[in-house]
């Protein structure tokens, strides 16, 4: 479960890096 929550916090990253 720790994994699906790194992922969470990768896709957010990525979506606050997009304008």
């Amino acid at each position: 479960m720790i994994k699906m929550r790194l992922l969470i916090i990768n896709i957010q990253q990525i979506a606050l890096k997009c304008p």
